[in-house]
């Protein structure tokens, strides 16, 4: 925890807009490892300042599998008194009449998910909406940015969304995936088994799987990943001064 307590320290010191004393914040639940460490991260971010964050799980079930269970991870959050709601929804069903090529959207299901979060959010006074997205994370969208779309861009730490007054933060952003792999598995986290039937054909792991294959794990390369990630980091913080946020 103290790695990761320290890397939100130090994006908050760069974006003090990040979290703040009183937030109300719902962190958008997978049930993976990088949302149920930000979960405990924030608490443990919240009680090292003594401030008081409201935190709240939502987690959007999307119905692939009608016989999953979420016992463990309800445990779980019982357990480190955690207030969460699960959202039945028809996502699957959706998604499996708007096929392309008989393969589900990505982007759609992701801005359904991140549509009824906002929602949720609006309407239970949440002042900020938390997502997991952690450096490789921002380091694999700018590949998947450049080479679909021409496009060097990556996750914005904060975005503020005008027409819902609520911010949408990564508090994540600068913290490396590896580092929280460690932490979830010392903390044995619950973590819920991916039931997308995207998973493992999705263009973010075929991205995941070439950098890691053509340039992290090869000796041509041996600076390549501090190499990305100091870019990305520059370019997310000069974003920042560029575009304030509001």
């Amino acid at each position: 925890m103290r790695r990761i307590l320290g890397n939100l320290l130090k994006i908050n010191k760069i974006f003090p807009k990040m979290l703040e004393d009183n937030d109300r914040i719902a962190v958008g639940l997978s049930g993976g490892k990088d949302s149920l460490s930000l979960l405990l991260a924030l608490q443990a971010f919240a009680k090292k300042l003594n401030w008081k964050i409201t935190i709240k799980a939502f987690l959007v079930h999307l119905d692939f599998n009608k016989q999953e269970s979420y016992q463990q991870l309800e445990n779980f959050l019982q357990q480190n008194k955690i207030d969460y709601e699960i959202i039945k929804s028809k996502i699957s069903q959706i998604l499996n009449q708007h096929k392309k090529n008989d393969r589900i959207k990505c982007s759609f299901c992701s801005r359904m998910k991140k549509a009824i979060i906002v929602k949720k959010a609006l309407n239970q006074k949440f002042n900020k909406i938390a997502f997991g997205h952690h450096l490789d994370d921002a380091i694999e969208t700018l590949f998947m940015n450049l080479l679909n779309v021409g496009r060097i861009e990556t996750f914005k730490p904060i975005t503020y969304l005008s027409n819902n007054k609520i911010y949408l933060i990564r508090p994540f952003i600068f913290t490396r995936e590896k580092e929280i792999t460690a932490f979830s598995k010392r903390q044995k986290l619950p973590v819920v088994v991916n039931k997308c039937p995207n998973n493992e054909t999705t263009q973010r792991f075929l991205i995941k799987q070439f950098l890691k294959k053509n340039f992290y794990r090869s000796t041509n390369w041996s600076n390549s990943y501090k190499s990305v990630a100091r870019a990305v980091k520059e370019k997310i913080i000069e974003w920042n001064r560029i575009k304030p946020i509001i």
